[in-house]
């Protein structure tokens, strides 16, 4: 058989890494052909060789779980709820399966996102240029502010600034364990475009994401490393700050009135998983949990909790919130492990930590993982991550010498 077809399992991963930077349509066409192959595998193989996986597994079932019971027992008509906010997560344990056999396929797979990826920059830079959007025929003049917002080849510049976040997480993790010669030029390179297409979003939730993703890159960095990386962030965040319309997004931050729906939808929120602990109000019924905790003050909207964690508690209570920080913590603890270990692959096992920090330091501000061109590009790249830690883990050590 030629190695090609031999490759059959990892097919799908490549459709869906070349699809989901630009159409979200075609990625969630890809994410069910991979969650399908991944089911035929598990039956072919009745699930060996993903041992190391188990914590990660039974941790994404514990959430499965919480919005099930959430689900049955307050609100049987929301079962297209249901499968809207979990199947996508699926994706953690099916990626590995796919790849457990290849595990080099993984890095290719985080390449070829990162190189549709760098399209989808230079559609957005060019974007902030012409403020308009080709795509849609439409403006991106934000009247508010009197300049234009990228997006990317989507309709939301937070559902872009949540991806972009995480493709400049992917080539800042590459970049720091490049060496000093030629190869560095790519990797330094798409750093900046994505870096500049991320400002340009002024998400503010992303930024910040970004930065702490890329402080956990510095951590895991050594020497000359870690001093370079410092001093090139901060001035890459200086430079975007001589932008008069960065520095007035950030100086929002500290601006009360401007924050309010915010502040009053988390208080609302901790209200709510008071008041239902153990269930919730059940996915898709955030708007009735609203009416029933609403504090005074003024509400923008009242869609979603500004905040992922706070969603999963208002969907499936204490559980299904302790299911969503036990998944990060086991899917850290995994990639963590391995990276112990060592291996050549281990810009990707700190990249899969790095992404981890900053999606979730990003959504403590706003939802992204209910955002479907967010959620199938994280849970893609969580999962390349996994399959390497797995069969690092996996791989016998060798004998240590004695001599």
């Amino acid at each position: 058989m030629s190695p090609i077809l031999k490759s059959w399992r990892s097919w799908p991963l490549y459709l869906l890494a070349a699809a989901v930077p630009v159409s979200v349509s075609a990625a969630g066409i890809a994410t069910g052909l991979v969650l399908v192959t991944a089911l035929v595998c598990v039956l072919r193989d009745r699930g060996r060789g993903l041992r190391s996986l188990r914590p990660v597994a039974l941790s994404l079932l514990a959430l499965l779980v919480a919005y099930f019971l959430a689900t049955a027992l307050l609100d049987p008509s929301q079962w297209h709820k249901f499968s809207e906010e979990l199947w996508i997560k699926l994706l953690l344990v099916a990626v590995p399966v796919l790849l457990i056999r290849q595990p080099g396929h993984a890095p290719r797979i985080l390449k070829t996102v990162l190189t549709v990826g760098a399209v989808a920059a230079v559609f957005a830079v060019w974007q902030h240029f012409s403020g308009h959007d080709p795509i849609r025929d439409r403006s991106l003049m934000r009247t508010q502010f009197a300049h234009p917002t990228v997006v990317g080849f989507f309709s939301m510049h937070l559902s872009y600034a949540g991806q972009v976040m995480i493709l400049l997480l992917l080539t800042a993790a590459h970049l720091v364990r490049a060496r000093l010669d030629r190869s560095l030029i790519w990797p330094a390179t798409l750093t900046a475009l994505l870096a500049v297409a991320l400002f340009w979003t002024f998400a503010r939730s992303a930024l910040l994401g970004a930065v702490a993703g890329i402080l956990v890159l510095l951590f895991f960095a050594r020497g000359w490393r870690r001093a370079v990386g410092l001093v090139t962030m901060g001035l890459g965040l200086a430079i975007g700050f001589l932008q008069p319309q960065v520095r007035e997004h950030l100086g929002r931050l500290l601006e009360t009135e401007e924050n309010l729906t915010r502040l009053n939808l988390w208080r609302s929120s901790v209200e709510g998983i008071g008041a239902e602990p153990w269930l919730g109000f059940g996915p898709g019924n955030y708007g009735e949990m609203i009416y029933r905790h609403m504090v005074p003050g003024s509400y923008d909207v009242i869609c979603h909790a500004h905040n992922d964690l706070l969603m999963h508690g208002v969907n499936a209570g204490l559980p299904g919130l302790l299911s969503a920080l036990l998944i990060l913590a086991t899917t850290c603890w995994v990639m963590g492990r391995a990276l112990r270990r060592g291996s050549p692959w281990d810009w990707v096992l700190r990249s899969g930590i790095a992404v981890q920090v900053g999606i979730t330091v990003a959504g403590l501000f706003q939802v992204y993982q209910t955002d479907d061109e967010v959620e199938i590009l994280l849970y893609l790249v969580l999962g390349c991550c996994l399959a390497v830690a797995v069969h690092v883990l996996q791989t016998p050590s060798p004998p240590v010498s004695r001599d």
